[in-house]
């Protein structure tokens, strides 16, 4: 009752536009019994779905993470199969030379990491996080140990 005879006494003050707001703010009930049950009713089925959707999500498997691996073995073997002669250097232990008669690619360690540079210019970085680069070179192949997230090796024949 009171505040119906606040929202009378302040219709002195207000404009003629301003009058509609004021009736609507007369004629609002509020949330009717229905509604807040309805509202409760879907939070409930909202939080009782919750659980089980989050132990879906969790036993979805996301694939491992060898793209840069992928990337830096395909580009070695395209190094290679582009003409039918190469010849394999051992440049360092961190470092191998690819030599075929359009280019010269080297692939090294360095700081953490696997740089590609042809003809001696510039750099391509293949890799990042590396924590090894081993270069073996016995009586028929090179092994490229790498090592990082995963590790793995490749073995290069000699020509």
């Amino acid at each position: 009752m009171k505040v119906i005879n606040i929202l009378s006494n302040l219709d002195m003050f207000v404009t003629k536009k301003g009058r509609g707001a004021l009736n609507q703010l007369k004629k609002n009930d509020g949330f009717t019994l229905l509604e807040v049950l309805i509202s409760l009713f879907l939070i409930s089925v909202i939080i009782t779905l919750f659980p089980i959707i989050l132990q879906f999500f969790l036993k979805v498997k996301v694939p491992a993470d060898n793209f840069d691996i992928d990337i830096f073995i395909l580009d070695i073997y395209s190094e290679i199969n582009v003409t039918e002669e190469y010849d394999v250097k051992k440049i360092s232990d961190r470092e191998i030379q690819i030599q075929n008669d359009k280019r010269k690619i080297n692939y090294r360690y360095f700081d953490k990491r696997l740089i590609k540079s042809v003809n001696n210019d510039g750099f391509i970085t293949l890799m990042y996080d590396v924590s090894k680069f081993d270069v073996e070179e016995t009586k028929d192949v090179f092994r490229v140990n790498v090592g990082g997230k995963k590790t793995f090796e490749i073995a290069i024949k000699k020509q």
